[in-house]
């Protein structure tokens, strides 16, 4: 399966046979964070999530700045009546677990840390 058809199932959005610029540019920068050397057959897979991560926060982000609200970190409160969605902030970059609480502003980017774990866990027991 390709990186595309991971997405595509990942990210209903996206379609794998004429990707939009977004979802080529979010694989890219995704490919820059991980390695295939490390993730193996998983890679595809990783690389998916974490561009399904990216485009998710760039709509947050989109819709955010529309709206005028701040924060991309995870949904706190929904409503339905008149569409009114509430974001956390994102994680500080101070804050040394910066890496892992960013993966977890979006199910996506939780998806890609259990991949992450897979593959630590794999490694370990070689």
């Amino acid at each position: 399966m390709s990186v595309l058809s991971y997405l595509e199932f990942f990210d209903p959005s996206v379609d794998a046979t004429n990707p939009a610029p977004d979802a080529v540019m979010a694989i890219r920068l995704a490919s820059e964070r991980i390695s295939i050397e490390i993730f193996n057959t998983l890679y595809d897979q990783a690389l998916a999530r974490i561009a399904a991560h990216l485009l998710e926060l760039r709509r947050r982000a989109l819709l955010a700045a529309a709206s005028g609200v701040s924060g991309v970190g995870p949904a706190t409160s929904v409503r339905t009546g008149d569409l009114a969605v509430s974001w956390a902030a994102p994680a500080s970059p101070s804050d040394p677990n910066s890496e892992a609480a960013w993966y977890t502003l979006t199910d996506h980017g939780r998806e890609f840390l259990a991949l992450r774990s897979q593959v630590v866990l794999i490694a370990r027991l070689r």
